[in-house]
């Protein structure tokens, strides 16, 4: 009982302090060996107001957030939240480069650059997600699915389950890194 006393009151201390840093670099894991390199401006064609719902499978682990995304040409911004609650870390993205600014709420293991990855292939449109491509992945659109291949293997798939002005519900399954995400988009004013 001691121990889970002194450990809450020692994040209760900590949870002022948070960490922003810039992120070297634009290259995100895609898949096995293979790297996709983000734009040097987000250019995202419209200007996009939207909260996310995101459940993801990662193996037996399952854990759910909100995103609440700030999209355009010149900046991206990324709040990543626990369901309903504080913020975890926040991700802008400008032509001057990316910068994440962490609580200590945000796991180690979570890359602001990865989050971004996985936004950028499910929201962007194709000609930016094939110009950020290694040499020999491709994507392909059909219907409501787009798949990331590389020459032996499909990489990543999404699926976009339903699309309405207000709405849209997609699947991310990164086939080669083992994880999924369940994803609800709603947009904002």
């Amino acid at each position: 009982m001691r121990a889970a006393l002194a450990a809450l009151l020692l994040s209760l201390a900590v949870s002022g302090c948070n960490t922003v840093r810039p992120i070297e670099g634009s290259a995100t894991p895609l898949g096995r060996n293979l790297e996709l390199r983000l734009p040097v401006a987000p250019g995202y064609p419209e200007t996009l107001n939207a909260t996310q719902t995101v459940v993801g499978q990662y193996g037996e682990r399952r854990a759910a957030f909100q995103a609440i995304l700030t999209l355009s040409r010149k900046t991206a911004e990324v709040v990543l939240t626990t369901p309903g609650g504080p913020r975890i870390l926040t991700i802008t993205w400008t032509e001057a480069g990316i910068v994440e600014d962490r609580t200590p709420l945000a796991p180690a293991d979570l890359k602001g650059i990865n989050i971004l990855g996985d936004i950028f292939v499910s929201l962007w449109p194709l000609t930016s997600l094939r110009a950020a491509l290694p040499p020999g992945v491709t994507v392909e659109e059909n219907g409501s699915k787009r798949t990331v291949k590389a020459a032996d293997r499909t990489v990543a798939e999404v699926d976009t389950l339903e699309k309405t002005d207000a709405l849209w519900r997609q699947k991310l399954t990164n086939l080669d890194f083992g994880y999924s995400l369940t994803i609800i988009t709603e947009k904002g004013e």
